[in-house]
């Protein structure tokens, strides 16, 4: 079945702009996690101004699962551009896979893609209740990705999955998505930075304001129970590093507001960066009058 979307669907021609979803983009969906954690389960509720979300499963990172995410999903959305009657019935190559995410040895053995094996079952694992809560009568949309386990194929060095309704009902509307760099977001090195990226990714010039606590609660800080002293500690250790890699030119801590001005290197030229930090208006302010 092709579905039928209301926007035309452009076809990725690299992963360096992939139509994500901000429902995982802008929500701890995939989150800041350590390799210790990563295959603990969890049973969670995100709530926000925009969204309302019930998520359960193992844990998902930026390292290993949002880029093979990222990659099932540009895969499917080919297959709408093409008008493949079987669009969600999705295949990617190992060559890609491993071209994208980091894999031991030579990429030439079974054995050395057993990251990727894991990555695919945190994904199956996977249990999603969400609505906008600006949507007064909202319904709620809930699923899975997959409609079975993905079938990682090493002779043919392929891995085929079905992906669900759930999907499709999502993108349905073919609005509310953000087109990620991957080929960026591997360059961050390590999961907090990728978070930042990720999350920071989705807003346009104007945005350059953040408030401590939307930060806290995107990152997964406030679910680790941080305090505001432990959170701005977080915060501000990644903010340094994504100025030295030249993510974003400069950041700002205004206590009164408990907000973080934020300028990003791919929204402005770094002599404009100063001027910005001191005269733009907040768009903290735009959205009070709404």
């Amino acid at each position: 079945m092709v579905l039928n979307l209301k926007e035309k669907v452009y076809k990725s021609r690299s992963m360096r702009s992939v139509a994500i979803h901000n429902l995982f983009n802008r929500t701890c969906i995939f989150e800041s996690i350590q390799d210790k954690e990563i295959n603990n389960s969890r049973d969670f509720i995100f709530k926000d101004s925009i969204y309302q979300v019930y998520f359960s499963g193992k844990y998902l990172n930026h390292s290993t699962d949002f880029p093979l995410f990222g990659l099932i999903i540009s895969q499917w959305r080919n297959n709408l551009s093409d008008g493949i009657d079987s669009s969600n019935f999705v295949t990617i190559s190992l060559l890609d896979v491993s071209n994208l995410i980091k894999i031991a040895g030579n990429a030439n053995r079974e054995s050395e893609f057993k990251k990727i094996k894991a990555s695919l079952a945190r994904l199956n694992s996977q249990k999603i209740k969400f609505r906008y809560n600006k949507k007064v009568k909202a319904d709620f949309i809930e699923g899975r990705f997959f409609e079975n386990e993905p079938k990682f194929d090493f002779k043919n060095k392929i891995i085929t999955m079905t992906l669900t309704p759930f999907l499709s009902e999502l993108y349905l509307t073919n609005s509310d998505i953000t087109y990620i760099n991957f080929e960026k977001l591997k360059t961050m090195k390590k999961e907090p930075y990728m978070a930042f990226f990720k999350y920071l990714s989705t807003h346009a010039p104007g945005h350059i304001d953040f408030k401590l606590e939307k930060l806290s609660r995107i990152l997964g800080l406030l679910r680790r129970g941080m305090d505001e002293s432990r959170c701005r500690e977080y915060i501000v250790d990644k903010l340094k590093a994504l100025v030295k890699l030249k993510f974003i030119w400069c950041y700002k801590w205004n206590p009164k507001t408990k907000v973080y001005r934020i300028i990003q290197c791919k929204h402005f030229k770094k002599a404009e960066a100063e001027f910005v930090m001191k005269n733009l208006h907040s768009n903290l302010d735009n959205w009070k009058k709404k």
